[in-house]
């Protein structure tokens, strides 16, 4: 979707993909009071946003591992969860 074309609802069911997803989308839209209609829709498009924003870098790490190269960035973040558990706990016995 281009930055610069309006979301409608036929381009926000199309960027949700999943099947489930376009089902519960037109569910809401559908069973929405009209003057919250907007609500919906905004919230929606937030998610549809989300999931092309994420399927983007998705293809962008897929070309650079083509490409053979190593792609930037540390995935692997167990010791930064591992660190903010400890500081958790830290806190709650404080």
């Amino acid at each position: 979707m281009s930055t610069h074309e309006p979301w409608t609802v036929s381009t926000i069911s199309e960027a949700l993909g999943s099947t489930d997803l376009r089902r519960q989308f037109i569910s809401e839209i559908n069973s929405a009071p009209v003057h919250e209609l907007s609500h919906v829709a905004a919230r929606w498009q937030v998610r549809a946003e989300m999931l092309a924003a994420a399927a983007e870098r998705v293809r962008k790490i897929q070309a650079i591992e083509l490409d053979g190269r190593e792609v930037p960035g540390d995935r692997d973040v167990t010791d930064k969860i591992l660190a903010i558990a400890e500081q958790a706990r830290h806190k709650g016995a404080a």
